[in-house]
């Protein structure tokens, strides 16, 4: 009797020890495994291509210091816009270190097809978190976090050059205003800029204000040019060419437009001052001239007087 109630006695006992020993096997301890980045470079540069979507893979690793396997699932968190692709669950051999990968693609363009800003430190975070499952149910969970950034883009254009409409004549000058326009992600300035008149070499130019070397092109910036027509420039039309070399990427960005030059109206004039058409004019009523007659009516009048005298 005193057997069996030791006995029952104990029984409550190694129900408590099993649930423990359960739970403080289901509560691993953290530092028997661990996450993190191949590359702790920031930020990741979502290189865009020609039509500005990018497809980027990034790697991390597990450890896994436990003398059994790891299960692991993981979630990623980034920007709505994006498509991930993520190992989902994965097992690590006890005592081992893994490394996997996720995917991440996507545009630069935003919904007015225009380039996302890239001026900022990172334009988003991805965040993957990293579960380990014991018994099917999670025991501890990592999670590391990276930024993200979309690669520059240079571009300038001119956007009212086809709207400038000039004539102007021959010894005359005009002033043109020239719009530079950044349509990249980022900020960009002006390494050279070159004017050049096709067709026309006997015309110059002055840039008036503006235009400079080394401005910087946030968004958009002004200049004003003065168009110089030499007093014998011939009737012609002409092309004015703006090349601009940026300073991010060193490529030139060409804007142009057409004109047309008059030449100078030609007066001759005679000796007294008048024009050479006034003085070819003979009034038919003029009171001191003789009436014109033929050579041959002239002759037969003389024979005709020499016959009757006779």
């Amino acid at each position: 009797r005193v057997r069996s109630d030791f006995m029952r006695s104990l029984i409550p006992i190694l129900v408590c020890l099993t649930l423990l020993t359960s739970f403080s096997s289901a509560q691993t301890p953290s530092n028997e495994w661990d996450i993190g980045w191949e590359d702790d470079d920031e930020p990741v540069m979502m290189t865009l291509d020609s039509v500005y979507n990018f497809d980027i893979t990034i790697e991390f690793w597990i450890e896994n210091s436990r003398p059994v396997q790891a299960n692991i699932e993981f979630e990623v968190e980034t920007n709505e816009d994006f498509t991930v692709d993520d190992p989902g669950s994965v097992s690590v051999p006890a005592n081992s270190n893994e490394t996997f990968e996720i995917t991440i693609s996507g545009s630069g363009l935003d919904d007015s097809n225009e380039l996302i800003d890239a001026r900022g430190q990172y334009y988003d975070i991805v965040t993957v978190v990293a579960n380990l499952v014991v018994g099917g149910q999670s025991s501890d969970s990592k999670e590391i976090e990276k930024q993200l950034q979309f690669s520059p883009v240079y571009k300038l254009e001119y956007p009212t050059i086809d709207d400038i409409n000039l004539n102007m004549k021959a010894g005359t000058d005009k002033e043109i205003t020239i719009d530079i326009e950044n349509r990249g992600n980022v900020d960009d300035a002006i390494k050279r800029i070159d004017f050049t008149f096709k067709s026309c070499p006997q015309m110059n130019y002055e840039v008036v204000s503006g235009l400079q070397q080394g401005t910087v092109i946030a968004n958009k910036i002004s200049g004003v040019v003065k168009l110089i027509s030499p007093s014998s420039h011939p009737d012609k039309t002409c092309t004015f060419e703006v090349n601009t070399v940026s300073e991010g990427d060193s490529m030139g960005y060409v804007g142009k437009f057409e004109f047309d030059v008059e030449a100078p109206e030609i007066i001759s004039e005679d000796d007294n001052g008048g024009s050479e058409e006034d003085n070819s004019v003979i009034s038919a009523n003029d009171g001191n001239s003789l009436p014109y007659l033929p050579f041959s009516v002239s002759m037969i009048c003389v024979i005709f007087a020499a016959f009757l005298r006779r």
